[in-house]
């Protein structure tokens, strides 16, 4: 494999992670009862949709093909989310902490990649990172009010 079909790879391993976002995001905001929390919880879904498809620009720039759904990540998280209901936790929460942190994981991952082009790490620098970091001050605030 060359470094732009790894580079493609890396970006789209990244947009499944974003649409799994936008899948989870979508989920959980019905199981809150409160305007305060949708609308905080749509903020940061809202937050999701431009790194998804600035990640599907970038992998068609390169002659890549993006990836249209979020693949056994976004599986992964419909299991964990029915695992944090049938122990009681604050499902939605909890969830979507550990997905924008498993987010930023993977962010980091790309960066020490040395397959991924140095315009794709600008981003996920000075956009996709901070975002994320974002996300987890808000759902941190969500859990303690």
């Amino acid at each position: 494999m060359n470094a732009i079909e790894e580079c493609i790879e890396a970006c789209n391993k990244l947009l499944r992670g974003e649409l799994s976002a936008l899948e989870s995001y979508t989920r959980a905001i019905k199981k809150f009862e409160t305007e305060g929390e949708r609308t905080a919880l749509q903020g940061i879904r809202s937050g999701h949709e431009k790194p998804a498809a600035s990640l599907r620009s970038h992998i068609q720039d390169m002659g890549g093909r993006p990836s249209e759904s979020s693949g056994a990540w976004g599986g992964f998280v419909q299991a964990l989310e029915g695992a944090a209901l049938v122990l009681g936790e604050s499902p939605p929460l909890a969830v979507l902490e550990k997905g924008e942190q498993h987010g930023i994981d993977e962010y980091r991952e790309a960066l020490a990649d040395e397959d991924v082009m140095e315009e794709i790490k600008q981003v996920i620098r000075g956009q996709l990172l901070p975002s994320c970091a974002q996300h987890l001050v808000t759902l941190g605030r969500l859990r303690k009010a």
